[in-house]
């Protein structure tokens, strides 16, 4: 009988020694702690320096699944490895700062800057503005032409776009296609450009680097024919929509985007071409400086817009 009690009581206490936690899942309990801790008294931004908006979520998810193994699994091998991953997680986290960076476009990359009713309120009184670095000037599909800022229907719309031999052209569409267009050239390769499109409901205008390169005047006053609802996209035309044989996409970068509800003088466009605006000058409409690597949701400075990416990188 005192044998029999012996090994019971034996049992017990091995019973009751495994049942303390390991020194690994105290470790996982600790990290998850602070992680927690890390993220609520972490606030994101879109300040160069600052913790890059999306981050909380993600490291948020990490910590989540660190809990789940806490919970349910019960070998040192499985927290050890969820404190391995919950720390890589940190370190990105960590690192995962607002840094300097303009997008990058290729075939199949753009960004969606909203509908054209809300950037474009008066379709007879506008100004739009870029500036754009082309990598080269192929460009893709049969027509030979590549997007910087365009609401194409396909039959009607609002573009600014440029050819292959270097030519920028911006149109609107009243029932037939009215615009102007540059010389030859008036955009290098690997290099800076600002660029205008002013329309007053008579005469559209192009601005290179500040200075009038194109016009065109119509004997009446035009109103364009245009889909309000249509998006305008940045970086590739909408025309691959309709016709996948002619994407008519750019190959470099775009920033400084701005939108005006007013047709700017020459004057206007020269002082401001190089300035570093706040969003809050009188009739801006939109304003992306895309300077900053904001990933494929970037706001506008306004805070009445919100730029959607697809396919789009930075460089």
């Amino acid at each position: 009988m005192k044998k029999i009690l012996f090994i019971l009581l034996v049992l017990f206490t091995a019973c009751k020694k495994d049942d303390a936690p390991s020194a690994f899942k105290n470790e996982l309990v600790n990290i998850i702690a602070s992680t927690k801790e890390l993220i609520s008294k972490t606030t994101e931004g879109t300040e160069l320096g600052m913790t890059a908006p999306g981050s909380k979520v993600t490291l948020q998810t990490q910590v989540d699944w660190a809990t789940f193994i806490l919970q349910n699994s019960g070998t040192d091998t499985a927290y050890a490895n969820a404190k391995k991953k919950l720390l890589l997680a940190i370190e990105i986290f960590n690192n995962n700062k607002v840094k300097a960076g303009v997008p990058k476009f290729v075939n199949g990359a753009y960004f969606d800057l909203g509908q054209l009713k809300n950037l474009v309120p008066n379709v007879k009184s506008f100004t739009i503005e870029c500036k754009v670095k082309l990598a080269d000037l192929n460009t893709d599909g049969t027509a030979s032409l590549g997007s910087f800022i365009t609401a194409d229907d396909g039959t009607t719309g609002i573009l600014l776009r440029y050819t292959k031999a270097g030519k920028v052209e911006a149109y609107v569409n009243g029932g037939s296609w009215f615009g102007a267009g540059t010389g030859n050239n008036a955009v290098q390769v690997n290099t800076w450009h600002h660029i205008s499109f002013t329309f007053n409901g008579t005469t559209i205008k192009v601005y290179i680097d500040g200075v009038e390169a194109a016009t065109a005047t119509s004997a009446t006053e035009i109103t364009p024919k245009t889909a309000e609802a249509s998006p305008f996209f940045m970086g590739m035309s909408r025309n691959f929509q309709f016709n996948s044989a002619d994407q008519r996409a750019m190959h470099g970068n775009i920033k400084d985007v701005r939108f005006w509800k007013v047709p700017l003088t020459a004057a206007e466009i020269m002082d401001n071409k190089d300035k570093a605006l706040t969003g809050t000058e009188a009739n801006i409409v939109a304003l992306w400086p895309f300077d900053l690597n904001l990933g494929l949701t970037v706001k506008d400075k306004t805070g009445n817009f919100s730029a959607a990416g697809k396919n789009v990188t930075w460089e």
